[in-house]
């Protein structure tokens, strides 16, 4: 016995002995430790001491009751010291109860042990079965421990064998922590690491905060859920880790690098789902400190590498997400949230707990996505995306969507970008689909009623589906949240028709500027509508009869709609002679065809709202001038009733027209001209000031004037303008501050000599508009001026700004401007990047920040610090929020121009276009720009990489490298994809995988043997039941396929050598074979060779064999049971893929290969032999220790 001079080092604590020194302490002294172990007796005399010399060993008195036990095992007999016996008793017997059957996981020859208390006649046992597996040289071991009184417990153990590095055993040579001889055994063991998992119905879960193993526990808790196992080097009790130790501190770095590849083999095994997690704490406040190297190791593989299972799927947990809220995993799916967060990544499974997902948010980089990150990314998609992503859902998720969207509370600035967004699906018509617009450019309208949806249906108007305003079981206040958000939008509820009338129809009839908002059929509906329901009781409330008289709805003669305040009824409603009499007063008639649609009792209706019949005026030989000007003066124009008026007239019809178009005109007759014009125009109703004067005698007192004066000043050349030459008004332009910013030098104004022009604008408005001068700005000449502005030196920003918002105010509702404006900034340099000082065209900016993608090369508009309405323009006018697809490629061309190439910056832009191509497809992607994609993809712009450098080249000649040993061997001579990721791009792109174009063949030589597949199985294994598992595997396997093969088919060549070729092309390049390496014979389907082997190369040449069927087949899980039957019996072996759902079948299988009889006994007789030694083996191992007085 060594007591006090041990000759362990740390490659053996916990392997040998049960830590004898530590109870021997309790031992009385005298009596002495005894031990009873086959033949031997013996006992341990004397206290220990350190300083002592070994204990003396003595002989011992039999006794039959401990001999007989010490047949089935060694007894240790402990007699207590007196003064402490009954302590220690208490506490032998409390420790008995308590003992936690985890203790046994990583003691791998200790299998049972027993507690007998004589005195109380108790009994304990703790047992552990172990199945034993490895997945990619990583053992695991399955552990059942079961004690009585207990529930039965589930362990995974994994552990990694790890040779110990030279200069670590060095270093610890020189600090004197090992001697010569102790680092020779060092070096030649290797060290084993290991972590065991808790497990429950097959899958990883947390055990309660665990203590750091060093084979037995310590008392160090390390904080986790799970076990750490090491060969700590720990004080003489066991109880602390010496952490100051080089050799302790090594092992921590070894097992935080091996805690990733612990969870690969987890998964392999299927061991893991996502609350497999809730090992670790959400944060490392907690933990020990020794080990939080290992948590934050864990925590960046889980991020990066793909261990969580998500709807069927492992991803990395930074391609997941999590919902702050029930209601928005019910708003949305994976597939739209992986569009609004424009990445890869789908939702955490729902039955998440709370701890597990707590450490996947805040430590591996698992999003928890809110409201308002929904709302913000929603704003910043583009307009196609959005549509993309809302037509995914059907009603009841796009109700739910809404709903989300209210409680996000969105501000005015976010609603107005919203309203931006083709958000709002829309029904048009009766077919009943529905179509997403943006709420911005067209009104939408909230109709419960089905008959008054059957109205706005039938006038074409837009409204919203039913089943948005329809409540499910439970669904009230979801459908309120989602009603009350398109009301932020601009939606309005309509409920019968005077609603329909006000808050439909006037205002789109008000806001047409003048032109046409509905077809003329559409237009006769909507006044057959409102005539039908006014027929039932014949009355119109007030409020709606003043909307329907001021609203320009009704159609005159002329095609235009006006106001039927301002309409008259003409001969076809019984009044004669008003064409006559309107064709020289330029008064509006209504349209005749009305009465197609209503009928004569229609005129009821029409009068009920304004429209008016003239009085007597109409027969001209009746008229008088004071009848003229009662009714002017009705109509609110002024004419002064004197000769001086008459006579003014007189000069205007008569001689104005021989000076203006005889060519005497001077500029002084022109002042006199226009300030007569100025100082006899009747005030009020500006419009009508210069019509009122056709119903002015001539000189000779008896007819209307049939030649208006408007004509004759409006088509003439009468005006000085700023270049001193006389002008038609309509050729001239005032010169406010608002005209000259917007045209600058681009036009000819009206000369000063008739007045300020501000205040020309001010007085007289009425008479300038009817003479034709513009005092707007035309849209052609405002973007002349800015062109020019923007290509001078100095530019003013202020003036630049005023242009735009002149821009975006006549852009107001009209859609025709703003795609002309569109097609004229995406072809012009006219949006101005104030800090940059340039101008560009609207293809080359962007709204949000694009920069860490385009750098310099575009225009971010939000940098620039264009105000928020500036803002809305440009989107208005096709500036986008973020790049499209077809931006990227641009991109790339213009990096590929370049000398330097930014490699982060193209790799960058291609992530993009591979996860756009991935998410919508490539039609999609680039349907608005197909043509000039199909361009970029043939030039010399794609991204490559050739001897590590990288190159521009064009598709046909980059390749795939999806065969690593491929593309070491050409990697001087061919282009290859830069990136294994991005492979949607690649095959847009139509590269071509090198798998796929590489050629090999085989020239072999110095034939050793030939012989079928499964012989030459048999002699790699010897034993015939393991190759008839393969048989029974690969022929389940073949059946799924439909492939007749067996192994009896497939022929094996051993040879002397081999040599490779491989062609891709015109590269070839020849390698030599190793020993062991399995190649298919091109010269054959169904023969492998192999070259010459030695014994030690046999689970490499197993590899090979599992490999080259797998990939020529297609199979899966023959590489790992092949390996499998290297270690395990075939009992063994059956029953863990049994559990996993395969039936291999070996019983029957070796009935059914017609093995002889002879063979089956002697295999019976064998495994009976291997039975009984198993018996022997675990009798050996039971360690049974008696606790008596």
């Amino acid at each position: 016995c060594s007591v006090a001079h041990s000759n362990k080092d740390a490659t053996q604590i916990g392997r040998f002995g049960v830590g004898f020194k530590a109870v021997y302490r309790i031992s009385h002294p005298q009596d002495g430790v005894a031990i009873y172990s086959g033949q031997f007796r013996f006992r341990l005399y004397r206290y220990y001491q350190p300083e002592y010399e070994p204990c003396l060993v003595m002989s011992v008195q039999e006794n039959p009751d401990l001999v007989e036990m010490a047949e089935k095992g060694a007894v240790f007999v402990l007699p207590v010291r007196e003064p402490r016996r009954e302590e220690i008793f208490a506490l032998l017997r409390e420790q008995m109860q308590r003992f936690e059957p985890c203790v046994l996981l990583f003691l791998r020859h200790l299998k049972r042990i027993i507690w007998h208390d004589v005195e109380k006649k108790q009994t304990k046992t703790v047992e552990r079965e172990t199945e034993e597996s490895f997945v990619n040289r990583i053992r695991c071991v399955e552990a059942i421990l079961e004690s009585e009184n207990t529930p039965t417990e589930h362990w995974i153990v994994v552990e990694h064998e790890l040779s110990v590095p030279e200069d670590l055993l060095d270093k610890m040579l020189l600090d004197e922590s090992i001697n010569e001889e102790e680092r020779d055994r060092l070096s030649r063991h290797p060290q084993t690491l290991g972590f065991a998992f808790a497990l429950r119905d097959g899958v990883v879960r947390p055990s309660r905060e665990q203590r750091i193993f060093a084979f037995l526990p310590t008392q160090v808790n390390s904080g986790l859920r799970f076990i750490i196992q090491a060969h700590f080097r720990t004080n003489l009790s066991r109880e602390s880790i010496l952490w100051d130790e080089v050799w302790n501190k090594w092992l921590l770095e070894k097992l935080a690098e091996r805690i990733g590849p612990t969870f690969a083999a987890l998964k392999s095994r299927g061991m893991l789902d996502v609350n497999s997690y809730a090992v670790f704490p959400p944060d490392a406040e907690g933990l020990c400190e020794h080990v939080r190297k290992i948590y934050e190791h864990a925590a960046e593989y889980i991020r990066h590498n793909p261990v969580v299972p998500v709807d069927g799927k492992w991803l990395p947990a930074n391609k997941t997400a999590w919902p702050h809220s029930r209601d928005i995993r019910d708003a949305v799916n994976s597939t739209m949230l992986a569009t609004l967060l424009k990445k890869e990544v789908l939702w955490l499974p729902g039955n998440a707990e709370e701890r597990a997902r707590s450490f996947l948010i805040r430590q591996c980089g698992c999003e928890e996505v809110k409201r308002d990150r929904i709302l913000r990314s929603l704003i910043a998609l583009d307009g196609d995306s959005v549509r993309l992503c809302l037509r995914k859902l059907n009603v009841s998720s796009l109700r739910r969507f809404y709903a989300l969207l209210y409680d996000a509370n969105p501000d005015e600035d976010e609603v107005e970008q919203l309203r931006a967004l083709p958000i709002v699906p829309v029904v048009s018509g009766g077919s009943g689909k529905y179509e997403f617009v943006c709420p911005r450019q067209n009104g939408f309208f909230l109709v419960k009623s089905s008959k008054i949806r059957e109205w706005v249906g039938a006038l074409g108007l837009p409204f919203v589906p039913p089943g948005l305003l329809q409540s499910g079981k439970d669904e009230n206040r979801i459908t309120e949240k989602a009603t009350k958000f398109l009301q932020l939008l601009g939606g309005q509820s309509v409920s019968d028709v005077p609603d329909l009338f006000k808050k439909c129809l006037c205002p789109r009839y008000k806001n047409s500027g003048g032109k046409r908002p509905f077809r003329n059929r559409e237009n006769a509906e909507h006044l057959r509508l409102l005539f039908s329901w006014w027929q039932k009781d014949k009355e119109l409330p007030v409020d709606l009869a003043e909307e329907l008289s001021k609203t320009p709805w009704l159609r005159a003669t002329d095609g235009k709609y006006y106001p039927p305040s301002r309409l008259y009824f003409g001969s076809a409603y019984g009044c004669p002679d008003m064409e006559e009499y309107c064709k020289a007063a330029d008064l509006p008639l209504i349209s005749p065809t009305y009465l197609q649609h209503c009928g004569n009792e229609v005129v009821q209706l029409f009068e009920r709202i304004g429209v008016a019949s003239l009085p007597r005026l109409v027969k001209r030989q009746e008229v008088g001038w004071g009848e003229i000007y009662d009714f002017l003066d009705q109509k609110g124009c002024k004419i002064p009733y004197s000769t001086r008026g008459r006579t003014f007239f007189y000069y205007t019809l008569n001689g104005a027209e021989k000076v203006i178009k005889g060519g005497n005109l001077s500029v002084v007759v022109s002042q006199v001209l226009f300030n007569s014009l100025i100082r006899h125009s009747p005030t009020g109703d500006k419009i009508q000031s210069v019509e009122c004067w056709y119903f002015y005698y001539t000189d000779n007192w008896e007819y209307f004037s049939e030649a208006p004066l408007k004509d004759l000043l409006r088509n003439n050349a009468w005006l000085l303008g700023s270049d001193d030459r006389f002008h038609r008004p309509t050729e001239l332009y005032l010169a406010t501050s608002e005209v000259r910013d917007a045209l600058g030098d681009q036009v000819v104004y009206l000369s000063e000599v008739y007045g300020e022009p501000e205040t020309l604008l001010s007085e007289c408005e009425g008479l300038l508009r009817v003479l034709g001068i513009n005092i707007e700005p035309e849209v052609d000449g405002v973007l002349a001026n800015l062109e020019s502005i923007l290509g001078g030196r100095e530019v003013n920003d202020e003036r630049i700004e005023r242009i735009y918002e002149l821009l975006r105010s006549k852009c107001s509702d009209d859609e025709e401007l703003i795609e002309q404006l569109s097609a004229e900034f995406a072809e012009r340099r006219l949006v101005w990047a104030r800090k940059s000082r340039r101008a560009v065209t609207t293809k080359e900016c962007f709204i949000e920040d694009e920069s860490f993608v385009f750098g310099e090369q575009r225009v971010y508009l939000k940098q620039e610090g264009w105000s928020q309405p500036i803002l809305r323009f440009f989107r208005d006018l096709g500036v986008r929020e973020h790049a499209r697809p077809i931006d990227y490629a641009r991109a790339l061309a213009e990096i590929a121009k370049q000398r330097t190439v930014p490699e982060r910056r193209v790799e960058q832009l291609c992530r993009r276009l591979d996860s756009a191509i991935r998410q919508d497809g490539e039609e999609r992607c680039f349907s608005d720009a197909i043509d000039e994609w199909d361009e970029l993809k043939k030039q010399p712009i794609w991204p490559a990489e050739q001897e590590g450098k990288f190159v521009f080249a064009e598709p046909d000649d980059i390749i795939l490298p999806d065969h690593a040993e491929y593309r070491d061997i050409f990697k001087k001579h061919l282009k290859f994809w830069p990136w294994s990721a991005f492979t949607a791009l690649a095959n847009a792109l139509g590269i071509k995988a090198l798998s796929k174009q590489a050629e090999k063949k085989v020239w072999a030589d110095g034939l050793i043997k030939d012989l079928p597949l499964d012989v030459f199985l048999m002699g790699l294994y010897a034993d015939a039941r393991k190759v008839q598992l393969i048989e029974s595997f690969t022929r389940q396997r073949f059946a799924a396929k439909c492939e007749p093969c067996s192994l009896q088919q497939i022929r094996v060549k051993v040879v002397e050598w081999f040599e490779i070729e491989l062609r891709v092309g015109t590269c070839r390049e020849y390698k030599q074979a190793e020993p062991a390496t399995v190649e298919w014979d091109t010269n054959g389907d169904t023969v492998l060779v192999v070259a010459k082997y030695k014994e030690d190369d046999v689970p490499i040449v197993l590899s090979g064999i599992a490999y080259a069927l797998e990939k020529k087949f297609e199979l899966t899980g023959l590489g790992e049971l092949m390996q499998m039957l290297l270690h395990t019996s075939v009992e063994k072996c059956v029953q863990h893929w049994k559990r996993r759902g395969v039936d291999l079948g070996f019983a029957e299988t070796k009935a059914s290969q017609g093995v002889p009889q002879q063979e089956t006994e002697e295999t019976e007789e064998v495994e009976e032999t291997e039975e009984a030694q198993e018996e022997e083996g675990r009798a050996k191992e039971e360690v049974p220790v008696a606790v008596r007085k």
